[in-house]
């Protein structure tokens, strides 16, 4: 509800599971890489820009309502 995960770095094969991201959210100016493993999440109504995921591994992930910008997804699955 209205969080911000802002300027975050999730990275050297660590693993975001069941999460929900919702309601206006903003994650903003963050970096998923190193083999991170996120699954099972959900991220809808909310705003992803100037982010970076990298080398990692998402699954089963919910994009609803969702605007990226400024963002790159590279050498992922």
């Amino acid at each position: 509800n209205n969080s911000t995960i802002d300027s975050s770095t999730i990275s050297d094969n660590s693993s975001v599971s069941d999460s929900s991201v919702s309601n206006n959210s903003t994650i903003d100016s963050s970096t998923i890489s190193d083999n991170s493993s996120v699954s099972d999440s959900s991220v809808s109504n909310s705003t992803i820009y100037n982010s970076i995921i990298s080398n990692s591994i998402i699954k089963n992930e919910t994009l609803i309502n969702v605007t990226i910008s400024n963002s790159s997804i590279n050498n992922s699955r």
